[in-house]
């Protein structure tokens, strides 16, 4: 840490000097340690930065104007909507009866990491083979639900914890659970 806040501070000091030499600079103690020179020249070109990169190295294409933006296509509806005959039922469950909740550790994926995309971070719910997505709902607050069929279920996260919530709804739709 304290290394980068040096490259950071003799960038301030002195904006015209390279990334490459400033951080070989910086880490000129580990040159005489091959070892730990490999890895630090391998986690900056993991990231993207290349230190060997100078101004005489570098090829920069010229700037391009981009042409005025046109609509490449609309989406509409082919069919008009159908009219469906719904009931209105009243659904009272069992409270007394545990749930089947579940809360798991929700793996974030960095997009970012490893090509340029507007994405941020995508995350992989705990489906099962054959498990259909149904909806998804993303509220106010920015919490995402999602609903799944074969089995039933319903799975909420927020995008600032690190746990996914599901409740299995196999007990109340028993006809829709085969997987």
């Amino acid at each position: 840490m304290r290394e980068v806040v040096s490259v950071v501070r003799h960038l301030e000091a002195f904006p015209g000097d390279s990334l490459g030499s400033v951080v070989k600079n910086v880490f000129d103690f580990d040159s005489y340690v091959d070892e730990m020179k490999t890895l630090i020249l391998d986690a900056f070109r993991k990231h993207g930065i290349p230190l060997s990169a100078t101004a005489d190295n570098i090829v920069l294409s010229p700037v391009t104007p981009l042409p005025p933006s046109t609509a490449g296509g609309t989406w509409s509806r082919k069919t008009a909507p159908v009219a469906c005959n719904v009931t209105k039922r009243s659904l009272s469950f069992d409270t007394s009866k545990r749930q089947d909740v579940i809360s798991l550790p929700l793996r974030t994926v960095s997009a970012r990491a490893d090509a340029f995309t507007e994405e941020t971070r995508a995350w992989q719910l705990p489906f099962h083979e054959g498990q259909r997505l149904e909806d998804i709902k993303v509220a106010p607050n920015s919490s995402v639900h999602v609903v799944s069929s074969r089995p039933p279920a319903v799975y909420s996260l927020s995008p600032d914890k690190l746990t996914v919530t599901g409740i299995s709804l196999e007990r109340f739709f028993p006809r829709f659970s085969q997987r």
